[in-house]
């Protein structure tokens, strides 16, 4: 693991050697996906290369570089910019979080 600017990341190749309680899938604008995990009371991102965050275009492709993480827990979050759009300061988030099955491969 490693810290970087207050935040602490995790690489791709070390999470089949941690304990992971969650996987999260974050769905950004541009149709991109980049990931964190959950270790206890820690949310650390997940990156391929220092400097460069795990992110891809497809979520069946992120879903599959994560599997080794062998976690039951997978969610995709997705971040609602609506409350800003309209002008509300609402305090609870607008986030939709749903739960994932595990990724399993496909056999052709």
């Amino acid at each position: 693991m490693l810290k970087k600017k207050n935040k602490s990341v995790v690489f791709l190749d070390q999470l089949p050697a941690i304990p992971v309680d969650e996987v999260i899938i974050h769905s950004l604008e541009g149709g991109l996906y980049a990931a964190s995990i959950v270790m206890g009371a820690h949310t650390l991102r997940v990156y391929e290369l220092p400097n460069t965050p795990l992110c891809r275009r497809k979520m069946s492709e992120i879903r599959s570089l994560l599997a080794p993480a062998q976690c039951k827990n997978i969610y995709l979050l997705h971040d609602s910019a609506y409350d800003e759009m309209i002008g509300s300061s609402s305090a609870v988030s607008s986030a939709l979080r749903i739960r994932l099955s595990q990724f399993e491969e496909s056999v052709a």
